[in-house]
């Protein structure tokens, strides 16, 4: 089931030790569940689908047919998007990026930098 979690499923789960299953096949992205203590499995939340990138220069993105407005405003900067291959949204070699009226536009990954995960910086535990 894909996650919204219940609450207090959620809250019950919490101070428990709980069993996470990574299940990875070759050319396959790893799918990720976790048991709660009723022995319900629960997808783990789309956010881990997330990724942070550099987007690739003004020159690369209008190449790509990324509109010169678009580019000149967020050519090499750091932007958040969805990365999840065999939907109907992404493809397994582009992402798929907002411009600031919330229209994606398509990128290739070979040209982006990966900088991390979810949506938030990473910091130091």
């Amino acid at each position: 089931m894909e996650i919204n979690i219940p609450k207090p499923d959620a809250l019950e789960a919490s101070l428990q030790m709980i069993i996470v299953r990574v299940n990875a096949r070759p050319n396959e992205l790893p799918r990720l569940t976790w048991v709660d203590p009723n022995g319900a499995a629960w997808r783990i939340p789309h956010n881990w689908r997330r990724r942070r990138i550099i987007l690739p220069s003004y020159d690369v993105l209008v190449t790509e047919g990324v509109p010169g407005e678009v580019a000149t405003r967020l050519a090499q900067k750091t932007v958040s998007v969805n990365f999840h291959p065999g939907s109907l949204c992404c493809l397994s070699d582009q992402y798929r990026f907002p411009d600031h009226t919330g229209r994606k536009w398509p990128v290739k990954i070979e040209d982006c930098v990966l900088v991390g995960y979810g949506e938030e910086k990473e910091y130091r535990a």
